[in-house]
């Protein structure tokens, strides 16, 4: 065609090689570098081995690979510099394993702090020197006690979206704050056809455990309460059916295999309990109180013979 613009062969090529690399995954997504150093880059490479496969490439690039592979729903999450993503696990799974894989980062002047940035009160590691005057310059209320520089209260020194000044930028490094992090962001994630977005996919899979585990053992006591049988509840059912029906058959002295010698103890039990009560309160019966008169009697005889002899030689 006249006055068609030709396609770079090496644009056709990274196409494919896209292509390629994502076809047949499970999982694809695009990811977004967030302060990241190249040697970081690496770093998560080497950290999450073939598991991931990672590659760098121009958004218009990525988004004719993943508009010939059906799934350009994708390109609506890629911003700035982008990385696409592919895995054969899940997507949450992914989403997991890249958001462990964050580095701290020192500040740099210019930037907007993500967050409030504190120093915090206490010792630090900083001996007396012109550092002193640097942390004071930037705000901090440093002071020498004991030989070494300490910080006297905690202080704010930049609010959430405010620019970093070099004197504030130099100060957290004197003390070696880092308050930003490398990290690969994954933006969205494609599977099974549906896009997560970051925010589906930022799970605590602890808590989720915990709130799993505890739904089945409420819903365990529900069955078990309303009598529902199941392949988990049998067991805890006709063990509860089994004791219930030994209570009965106790209860009415019903005798079998199971009960036989339960009521053979119980009427034991019951019988050395009868006859405990019944010793307890058995009368003197006559014979016994003619032998006691019998021996008073005696008793009294050997008295009055004494005391005769007593009187004779008196």
């Amino acid at each position: 065609m006249v006055g068609a613009k030709r396609v770079a062969q090496w644009k056709i090529d990274e196409v494919e090689e896209l292509k390629d690399m994502l076809k047949g995954s499970r999982s694809v997504g695009i990811a977004t570098f967030r302060n990241l150093p190249s040697t970081d880059f690496q770093k998560i490479r080497m950290d999450v081995g073939e598991k991931i496969r990672i590659k760098v490439s121009r958004n218009t690039l990525i988004s004719r690979a993943l508009s010939d592979l059906g799934i350009n729903a994708l390109s609506d999450h890629m911003h700035n510099e982008s990385a696409v993503i592919a895995y054969d696990g899940d997507a949450f799974e992914l989403y997991s394993m890249l958001a462990e894989k964050r580095y701290p980062l020192p500040a740099k002047a210019g930037q907007v702090a993500t967050s409030d940035i504190w120093v915090k009160e206490g010792d630090t590691s900083l001996r007396p020197g012109p550092v002193l005057s640097e942390l004071q310059k930037a705000g901090v209320p440093a002071a020498i006690d004991k030989g070494k520089i300490v910080i006297k209260d905690d202080k704010l020194l930049v609010r959430a979206n405010e620019m970093i000044s070099a004197d504030v930028a130099l100060a957290l490094q004197r003390l070696e704050i880092m308050p930003f992090e490398a990290s690969l962001h994954p933006n969205a994630i494609f599977e099974s056809g549906v896009v997560f977005r970051s925010e589906d996919l930022k799970i605590d899979l602890n808590e989720r455990i915990s709130q799993i585990v505890s739904a089945r053992n409420n819903a365990m006591e529900l069955a078990i309460a309303a009598g529902y049988m199941t392949s988990d509840t049998i067991t805890v059912l006709m063990g509860r059916a089994q004791r219930n029906a030994i209570a009965v058959a106790m209860n009415s002295g019903f005798v079998e295999d199971e009960t036989v010698a339960l009521l053979i103890s119980q009427a034991q039990a019951r019988a050395a309990a009868l006859g405990s009560l019944v010793s307890e309160g058995q009368p003197e019966v006559k014979g016994d109180k003619e032998e006691k008169k019998e021996e008073k009697k005696e008793e009294a005889s050997e008295e009055d013979i004494a005391s005769g002899l007593g009187a004779l030689f008196g």
